[in-house]
């Protein structure tokens, strides 16, 4: 089992940066067959970044759906995206889907600052892992 790491967000770190981070220190502590055998690609920011700029809506409500979230640097990106616009969604609800189990505590992290960091912008978060 891979132990939670003591990571925490730099300051004003944007979400995908962190989710980034995060991500790279997963990898490093797993092998490359356990990555084979989950399916693993862990997104580079710069692609998690230009895919969620593919994006747009100017809903109030935003539903989510990441079937194989990693550490949800995908949701992310694409969450920055839609929360940079002249019109900002009042909520986002977020339903991701993982089967390696270890990776679950990074998830949460990365959700976790993610939650936080929209707080700040008062958009209310909800997901449901």
């Amino acid at each position: 089992m891979v132990k939670t790491p003591d990571i925490f967000p730099l300051h004003n770190e944007l979400p995908t940066d962190f989710a980034d981070r995060i991500g790279v220190h997963y990898t490093s502590m797993v092998t490359t067959d356990h990555k084979k055998e989950n399916g693993q690609f862990f997104t580079p920011t710069a692609i998690s970044r230009f895919m969620g700029n593919l994006v747009s809506t100017n809903k109030d409500k935003v539903k989510i759906l990441d079937p194989g979230c990693g550490v949800a640097i995908l949701s992310c990106g694409l969450i920055e995206k839609i929360t940079t616009g002249a019109k900002l969604p009042n909520e986002i609800e977020l339903t991701v889907y993982e089967i390696d189990e270890q990776i679950l505590p990074f998830t949460h992290l990365s959700l976790n600052y993610l939650r936080k960091w929209l707080n700040k912008k008062n958009i209310n978060f909800k997901y449901e892992v």
